[in-house]
């Protein structure tokens, strides 16, 4: 029985233990492109991430892929056409898209 629960303590130790975090001052994005499939973020260091819309979804959310700095979107509706280019709003209450990340919370586009 012991045995046991030092074996639940040992995993649970191991599960709390957090991931790693973005350094201070990483990629900010700066642009955000919706198509009909995807998201296309572009970020300060050139670099360009995505996230794949789910078949059928209207709005969708996850980590952004292929990017530095652990951004995540949370994206509210598909693209209006084959290309849609969201400028940044200061608000994310009109955001069609949000990226989150370690730096803070960025908002493109009007819904």
């Amino acid at each position: 029985m012991r045995a046991a629960v030092a074996w639940v303590l040992l995993l649970a130790g191991c599960a709390a233990t957090p991931g790693p975090v973005a350094a201070p001052g990483g990629p900010v994005p700066e642009a955000a492109i919706l198509y009909p499939g995807t998201l296309t973020v572009l970020t300060s260091d050139g670099g360009m991430c995505a996230g794949v819309r789910p078949r059928g979804a209207v709005a969708w959310q996850g980590p952004l892929m292929g990017c530095r700095g652990g951004l995540s979107h949370v994206t509210a509706r598909p693209a209006r056409g084959a290309r849609e280019v969201l400028p940044p709003v200061p608000d994310a209450a009109l955001a069609a898209v949000t990226v989150s990340g370690p730096g803070g919370t960025w908002a493109f586009g009007a819904r």
